[in-house]
């Protein structure tokens, strides 16, 4: 494994650790809300990197449950819609086009429900993978 990416796992880790160990006050946003999925969209990157799709899938998957406790969070919202992206060019990949799909939906919900994300880019995702869906059938 490439030297990096085992530095990068091992530090995000450790950071994760002690995001965790650290008391968030019950209902107050502060600037560590949401910071524990950020390091884990970060680890499922470094994941998917080293081609490790399913522990980048759990990562992704943990960050997002993560980011649902805080509604309307600026970093939170952001967050998650990132993690939505990544699962959905993480199954579309893996050429689970019915999941990449549903991720492409979700993240073009969440882009309407919050403004976060980039619309554009998930319609546009959206779109090819169902022409090429289409095209696979004939």
């Amino acid at each position: 494994m490439d030297k990096d990416y085992e530095s990068a796992r091992t530090l995000l880790s450790s950071v994760l650790v002690d995001i965790k160990k650290r008391e968030q006050p019950k209902n107050v946003v502060d600037k560590w809300t949401c910071l524990d999925a950020v390091v884990m969209l970060d680890l499922a990157q470094v994941e998917r990197q080293q081609g490790n799709v399913e522990k980048s899938q759990q990562w992704a998957e943990t960050g997002l449950q993560e980011t649902k406790k805080w509604k309307r969070v600026g970093a939170c919202d952001n967050c998650q819609a990132h993690l939505l992206s990544h699962l959905a060019h993480l199954s579309e990949s893996q050429d689970n086009v019915k999941e990449a799909l549903g991720y492409y939906s979700l993240a073009i919900k969440h882009f309407q429900d919050t403004g976060t994300g980039n619309m554009e880019q998930m319609d546009t995702a959206s779109r090819q993978l169902k022409q090429r869906l289409l095209e696979s059938t004939k």
